[in-house]
């Protein structure tokens, strides 16, 4: 009886020997597992497998579709490319060559910017110089004209758009002018120009048919300024106006021109 106790015994004893090394292998598969699906997440079977598989697989795709297009395109370039020189010192001259040019180019370039600067800065206060000086002698000579009806010409350095003040120093636009007040501030600018730009060489003034629209007092003041005009520059007047042949100066009379019946026109 005892022995057969003792063998009960270490049957159970054996049995539970098994249910721990059970637990305990199944412990360490447990672990090896988690290990296997932490290193290789695609073996976890879940809801999310299949999806997630072909997600990354389209991923792969477009950037497999990609790097074969980026080659093809990179193969293209090496293609046009010249072919390298045998010897690459060729190479280094053509280099040393070109950075010489460039640096020459940038040189120029920048003498050009500054003397563009230059040119521009002088142009500007020449312009403001002169369009001072020629604002100032218009308006003595334009009021001359009109017997003071008008004066203080003003002359935009930028557009050369030309304003008078009237008697009520109101500044009027040349366009706005009529057309006899409009002739005698034209010809009050030729003679200034005259006068400002050639000061110091006797150039001629010519003048071909300017005082069509001035009555007799007009044309008085027109003839006592020629004549102050005339004492340092040449004066060429052509006209058609038989009343400037009472004037004092020298005139010459042209022969008249006859169309022939053909209608081209003669030189006899």
């Amino acid at each position: 009886m005892q022995q057969a106790r003792a063998a009960l015994g270490d049957h159970q004893a054996l049995d539970q020997e098994r249910r721990e090394i059970g637990e305990k292998t199944l412990d360490v598969l447990r672990l090896e597992r988690r290990k296997i699906v932490e290193e290789h997440p695609f073996l976890d079977q879940d809801e999310q497998l299949e999806p997630r598989f072909a997600a990354d697989r389209r991923r792969l795709e477009d950037e497999r579709r990609e790097l074969v297009e980026r080659e093809l395109e990179l193969r293209r370039k090496l293609a046009d490319l010249p072919p390298a020189p045998d010897d690459p010192r060729e190479l280094e001259a053509r280099v040393q060559e070109l950075d010489e040019v460039t640096q020459r180019v940038a040189i120029e370039r920048d003498a050009h910017r500054l003397a563009y600067t230059t040119l521009a800065t002088c142009r500007d206060e020449f312009v403001t110089i002169m369009t001072g000086r020629l604002e100032g002698r218009i308006g003595e000579l334009f009021g001359q004209l009109t017997d003071g009806r008008y004066g203080g010409v003003t002359i935009d350095p930028r557009s050369f758009e030309v304003t008078v003040a009237g008697v009520e120093k109101v500044a009027v636009p040349a366009a706005s002018l009529s057309r006899g007040a409009r002739d005698q501030l034209y010809f009050a600018m030729r003679v200034a120009v005259v006068e400002i730009m050639a000061a110091d060489r006797a150039l001629p003034l010519i003048l071909d048919d300017p005082f069509l629209h001035f009555d007799d007092r007009r044309l008085a003041r027109v003839e006592r300024l020629l004549e102050r005009v005339g004492a340092t520059h040449q004066i060429i007047l052509l006209t058609h106006d038989a009343r400037l042949s009472k004037w004092s100066f020298p005139c010459a009379r042209l022969p008249e021109l006859v169309a022939p019946t053909d209608g081209a026109l003669s030189a006899d």
